[in-house]
């Protein structure tokens, strides 16, 4: 048997809990569900950027991380940033997150729209730093100027650690009028307390969180790592980030600015709502509400011959809360029945499960051909 395993991905220690264990009968990957992001023929001739509306302020910084920092504030007071020739590093950082917004925004997208697009493009293609990781677990005192820690590790070098994931997510929202902070604080399972950064970001009037970080889960198969894009801390309520069967959230009173003074709702955004799977060519909602509908989707699946490398679902039966460990053991149990053979074990008396659960019920379920 391989042991698949979820590889660290918070900076300070490991992330979920899970275990999922994979049969050694001849493993291929299929492509993950892809991202929520429009085509190159859809992008938009002539983009539109609002921040080209707004007042003129200066950035400022004696470093490049420095002047990063002035970026982001200088984005979230509202203003549309300029540059003297001490800040050409910046301008051109700038620059290139300008090119993010115009290749995956069209004009007339939501703001809703927009964070999603910029959530997906993040979690898609920044990796996240293990060597930095390494580094720190093997007490090296690394400073603040390192790019991971900074939106220049996802702009310039396609890889980050949480707080510049965090910057990276705030910046390109400031960018497009949308209101967005970091979040500082830990993150805690019964297995390990970790500190990190994530993020509030402000849609129809109410502040939800979101790290992009987490929705990019990082899989150990035994002969390679794997990422998988899903949506399980995108746009979640402080409730749900604070409390569930995944671990608990905790932000930090002191550090940084946590906006729950005005219309934090108690429920997340109904993210899954507006998702759908595509099996072998048919279309399913990504919100599963009876049992009927997770047994059709595991048929679909074994009519496409088990050609999915995972599932991006929300569970929401009526009557059960979705935050308990195991809730759902007995229902997808009995649906893995529809897809017959599968590449995994799923033992609940030894706790390995084919799944690691998310806030709100979100499953990403493994089924291997």
């Amino acid at each position: 048997m391989k042991k698949i395993r979820i590889i660290p991905i918070l900076f300070a220690a490991a992330m979920l809990a899970a275990s999922l264990l994979l049969c050694g009968c001849g493993y291929k990957r299929t492509p993950s569900t892809p991202s929520h992001l429009i085509s190159q023929e859809e992008a938009e001739k002539t983009p539109v950027r609002k921040i080209d509306e707004r007042e003129p302020k200066k950035v400022t910084g004696e470093s490049f991380a420095d002047r990063q920092q002035s970026l982001l504030e200088v984005l979230y007071d509202g203003f549309k940033p300029t540059f003297d020739e001490s800040g050409r590093d910046v301008m051109e950082l700038y620059e290139q997150m300008r090119k993010v917004a115009d290749r995956y925004i069209k004009n007339d997208f939501t703001d809703y729209e927009r964070v999603h697009a910029f959530h997906d493009y993040i979690a898609t293609f920044v990796e996240y730093d293990d060597n930095l990781y390494d580094r720190y677990l093997s007490g090296e005192n690394i400073p603040k100027e390192h790019d991971s820690f900074n939106m220049s590790g996802v702009f310039q070098k396609g890889k980050a650690v949480c707080d510049g994931i965090g910057k990276a997510f705030a910046a390109l929202c400031n960018m497009e009028g949308i209101r967005c902070v970091s979040i500082y604080g830990e993150y805690t399972s019964e297995t390990v307390t970790a500190a990190h950064s994530w993020n509030k970001v402000r849609v129809d009037g109410k502040w939800y969180n979101v790290d992009a970080t987490l929705d990019c889960a990082r899989v150990d198969v035994g002969n390679g790592v794997e990422n998988f894009l899903h949506h399980g801390f995108f746009m979640v309520s402080d409730r749900a980030l604070e409390d569930g069967a995944f671990g608990r959230h905790k932000a930090f009173e002191d550090i940084g600015l946590n906006p729950v003074n005005e219309a934090t709702p108690k429920d997340s955004y109904p993210v899954y709502d507006g998702l759908t799977l595509d099996i072998g060519g048919t279309a399913f909602s990504a919100k599963v509400k009876t049992e009927e509908e997770l047994n059709a989707v595991m048929k679909a699946v074994k009519a496409a011959k088990r050609a999915v490398g995972k599932l991006d679902i929300k569970i929401a039966f009526d009557g059960i809360n979705p935050n308990r460990t195991g809730v759902f053991d007995s229902q997808i149990q009995a649906a893995l029945k529809e897809v017959g053979r599968y590449d995994f074990t799923f033992d609940i008396s030894s706790g390995v499960r084919p799944y690691i659960q998310y806030p709100d019920g979100v499953i990403l379920l493994f089924v291997y051909k």
